[in-house]
């Protein structure tokens, strides 16, 4: 859904909680209506975060952070099978982008000289080569069946992704 393809209708009733020693949680929610003139409701949370806290916020959910004093930040971007499509896509943009850039050198090369050298060069930008996401999705996708964790993937879908990656 575009956010330009929306409006604020109104807002709607939200409340305020005092947790721990010095969150203050606030949730709510906003009635949108798209230009179609259906209803869309967002639900949201802020929450303030006080010294020495930390927040966990899970892969796929949206978040905006406002520093309101002088603060230092330390975030990891966790990458599991539920992102791993959108980390594909990204790593065959940035393999494009490699081969453009280093295309001077294409006929200097034999085949699988210009395969290996475009996905040095991929690595050491963006750190990852194909062979390392396939052994990632692999590696995750096993953990996940060993360990019977809850994944929007069935194993279907895992070894049809797979089968879909170059070897």
């Amino acid at each position: 859904m575009d956010s330009n393809s929306l409006k604020e209708e109104k807002e709607g009733s939200s409340s305020l909680k005092k947790e721990g020693s010095s969150r203050l949680k606030k949730e709510g929610s906003i009635r949108l209506k798209k230009e179609d003139g259906s209803d869309s409701v967002i639900r949201y949370t802020i929450v303030h975060q006080g010294s020495g806290e930390g927040i966990f916020v899970p892969s796929g959910w949206w978040h905006q952070v406002l520093n309101t004093r002088h603060t230092i930040s330390i975030n990891h971007n966790w990458a599991n099978l539920h992102c791993a499509p959108a980390m594909w896509d990204y790593l065959q943009s940035e393999l494009g982008e490699v081969e453009r850039e280093i295309r001077d050198i294409r006929e200097l090369c034999s085949e699988g000289e210009w395969e290996n050298q475009c996905q040095m060069v991929l690595r050491a930008n963006i750190g990852w080569s194909f062979q390392e996401f396939r052994e990632f999705v692999e590696c995750n996708a096993s953990r996940e069946a060993a360990a019977d964790h809850f994944t929007h993937y069935s194993s279907d879908d895992v070894q049809m992704f797979l089968s879909s990656l170059p070897t």
